[in-house]
């Protein structure tokens, strides 16, 4: 199947919905003010889900983000996904997964890294050791 039609019916099996950045930003922000634990835990929920869904159709963690940029740069508000090799330690690789234009404010940084931290806990060879993010800016190692 080819790459964009698989994407495009991904995309449709998420029931994803454009949402313009700034109005995403706006209820983010407004939802982390009233209850930001509750908003993290669902955010964290959310992407458990994503990660069941994902981890039917890539069965590493590894040839989902290399074939599905595309999909997370639509899903998410990012403008760029980055994997690349950190080191190897012992038998496992560490890898750090690095997200760019992650929205504008902390609020929506911090829930887009709740999101990937529930996505990747579906890979169960997955492990997070290590989480930086700044505005815009999320690092995952």
């Amino acid at each position: 199947m080819p790459y964009t039609i698989k994407i495009m019916k991904m995309m449709k099996d998420l029931d994803v919905v454009p949402v313009p950045g700034d109005m995403m930003e706006l209820i983010v922000k407004m939802l982390y003010l009233n209850d930001r634990d509750q908003l993290m835990q669902i955010a964290f929920k959310e992407g458990e889900e994503l990660g069941n869904y994902f981890s039917a159709f890539y069965k590493s963690m590894i040839e989902l983000i290399l074939e599905s940029k595309d999909v997370f740069v639509q899903v998410f508000p990012l403008k760029r996904l980055e994997l690349e090799p950190a080191s190897v330690n012992g038998e496992k690789a560490v890898y750090t997964l690095r997200a760019v234009g992650v929205g504008r404010s902390r609020e929506i940084t911090e829930f887009v890294r709740e999101v990937m931290r529930g996505l990747l806990s579906a890979y169960k060879e997955v492990r997070v050791i290590d989480m930086r993010s700044n505005n815009g800016f999320l690092e995952l190692e």
